[in-house]
């Protein structure tokens, strides 16, 4: 039995398709078709289980087809309504079931180990833990974590230079890409160590052979040290910029004394005043006003002068542009609420009046219609028919006059109305006029104020022009002596740059040098070891080769000559063969073989070889 994952939805394949092609049926073979799905998401499965299996075995089957164990202890099956199938029921008709308590589907295939190749340098939570990249380290005597960036801004510190900083960091950043490709290197040769079969010289793989002349094993820092040096000259101290000097010939330090003039303004104030298109306007007036007293005080910041006059004429005339004007327009609108306030009460008192004449009138109609009522019931029936003739006409005539009293009223009412409205209008142009003297009155003050603040700005202008003239020739005559000095100082100081520059130059040389010092003699070390470890396997496998080949005196005469299944990783002197073939057959031989137990042996051989090696190194 075996199933297959596929979305919810797809098609089913039925795997008995063949068989039913054949004439036979699907479930001919005792198995039949279950589909399980997901009752959180929207995956399935499909499987073939035996028609008689229980929901156990099914469970079984499915963990089998999607390749995950916790669906025998944490899978549930349940029915359309949400109910809990036990495992120990029978499968029987039911051929679509609901599961729960485990994913469908396959699980992720676990990440390799992250390796020299394809690790990040820049992810600081990331770890090196693929098993060759970890030997090349050893091998070539680098820490893991060196492989990694550090990034600016952990050389900078408190009172450390940010040029020495930025020099640390190219460092050390040049080193760590030097120490990625020689781990690189190292295990590209595990790499063909382990892959390529080896061939006959020892030196195919590993080791180096090119003493002095070998490639510089760290090319980005040397290049980074050649830049350097390039900044360790002497004669950069003396490089300045150009700097070019102002230009003190002729009228350079003269600034122009031309200056705008406002357009707004008018050149004669009768005519803006008594023009077709003059905005007399309160809010223009105000406008105006805060522009003036804008360019008053932009006035007070320019040197107008030492006299009594020209000090008091600005302040005068904000007075009179600001406070005073602002003053008589609040005068001048007290006076016209008071005179609209007015207006408003007589027009009230004239409605007021208006609706008493109304109820008057009320009360006679109601008090003439009462009587006519009460003269109607209590009047007798006429006798003859002149004296009702005579009565309807005297009603009729009755009606005619209420109806002209009436009217009158009327008239009088829409009289009363009308002498309102003009009383109004006439209020509101009297009222608008004199806001329009007044506002011309002002339009001319803010008219004679602006032409003189205009003037007495320019003058103030043109003054400061010809002093900042005068103060900037001083300036650049000062600025010129002083640039000799600061010109010395600025060498100094550069001087001062160059040998902190050169010192920490030197510091990284050294650094460098004790940095490469320190893992060559981890990877002699490591190499000495692995020699030590490879003669004290041969010799091993030399003791036990004597051992089986004992009882023969000729098998143990061909022995030394034997080949063996592997080949050294690293060539070594003919005293070791020589140190291995005497513990050949004889009586201080098989002694020392059967006193040490084979063992011992090996370790003595094992021990000579490592003394060894480190005399050569």
């Amino acid at each position: 039995a075996g199933g297959r994952v596929r979305p919810r939805g797809a098609e089913s394949v039925v795997p008995g398709q063949a068989g039913a092609a054949a004439g036979r049926p699907a479930a001919m073979d005792g198995c039949v078709e279950v589909k399980v799905k997901a009752a959180e998401d929207v995956h399935e499965v499909v499987i073939r289980v035996p028609i008689r299996s229980t929901l156990s075995e099914v469970k079984l089957i499915l963990s089998k087809a999607v390749e995950r164990p916790e669906v025998m202890q944490e899978g549930i099956f349940l029915t359309e309504g949400g109910k809990v199938l036990q495992d120990v029921q029978k499968l029987g008709p039911k051929r679509t079931l609901l599961f729960t308590g485990a994913p469908l589907f396959p699980p992720p295939e676990e990440i390799p180990p992250a390796t020299i190749e394809d690790f990040d340098p820049y992810d600081q939570e990331q770890l090196i833990e693929s098993p060759r990249t970890l030997k090349a380290c050893e091998a070539e005597g680098v820490d893991p974590e060196e492989l990694f960036h550090t990034p600016p801004q952990a050389y900078i510190g408190r009172g450390l230079p940010k040029r020495i900083a930025r020099l640390r960091y190219e460092f050390f950043e040049a080193l760590r890409e030097d120490t990625v490709e020689i781990v690189k290197r190292a295990r590209n040769l595990i790499i063909g160590e382990e892959e390529l079969p080896w061939s006959a010289s020892v030196a195919s793989h590993g080791g180096n052979w090119g003493g002095a002349l070998a490639a510089q094993p760290y090319p980005r820092t040397h290049a980074l040290f050649q830049d350097m040096s390039v900044m360790l000259a002497e004669g950069r101290v003396y490089e300045r910029p150009k700097v070019a000097l102002p230009n003190t010939s002729g009228n350079a330090f003269i600034a122009s004394t031309s200056w705008p003039v406002d357009p707004d303004r008018p050149a004669h104030i009768l005519s803006a005043l008594t023009g077709r298109d003059a905005d007399m306007s309160t809010g223009n007036v105000l406008d105006q006003s805060e522009d003036m007293l804008k360019q008053l005080a932009a006035l007070e910041r320019l040197p107008a002068g030492k006299g009594e006059q020209v000090r008091g004429l600005p302040l005068r005339t904000a007075n009179a542009c600001g406070l005073q004007l602002g003053e008589n327009a609040r005068v001048l609108r007290r006076a016209h609420r008071a005179r609209r306030d007015v207006l408003k009460n007589q027009v009230a008192i004239a409605e007021a009046q208006c609706d008493l004449v109304d109820r008057h009138l009320e009360e006679v109609e109601f008090l003439k219609e009462h009587r006519d009522q009460k003269t109607k019931a209590a009047m007798p029936t006429w006798t003859s028919g002149v004296q009702k003739d005579n009565a309807s006409a005297a009603a009729k005539r009755e009606d005619y006059w209420q109806e002209r009293r009436y009217a009158v009223h009327l008239s009088l009412v829409d009289d009363e109305a009308s002498r309102r409205e003009m009383m109004q209008t006439l209020t509101n142009r009297t009222l608008d006029r004199e806001r329009q003297v007044a506002n011309m009155r002002n339009f001319t003050k803010l008219h004679f104020a602006r032409s003189w603040t205009e003037r007495r700005t320019a003058w103030g202008k043109n003054h400061l022009a010809v002093m900042k003239g005068q103060a900037s020739l001083s300036a650049a005559i000062i600025e010129k002596h002083a640039a000799g000095a600061k010109r010395v100082e600025e060498q100094q100081h550069r001087k001062q740059i160059l040998i902190d520059y050169r010192r920490e130059f030197k510091s990284l040389r050294k650094a460098l040098t004790d940095l490469a010092a320190e893992r060559e003699i981890k990877r002699h070390d490591y190499r000495r070891q692995a020699v030590a470890d490879e003669l004290f396997t041969l010799s091993q496998e030399a003791a036990h080769r004597v051992q089986a080949t004992r009882g023969s005196r000729a098998d143990i005469a061909q022995a030394p000559g034997s080949t063996c299944g592997r080949f050294p990783r690293f060539d070594w002197g003919r005293f070791g063969a020589e140190a291995v073939a005497t513990a050949g057959p004889g009586p201080a031989g098989s002694a020392r073989m059967r006193h040490a137990g084979g063992g011992g042996f090996a370790r003595s051989v094992s021990d000579t070889m490592l003394s060894t090696t480190s005399v050569l190194r």
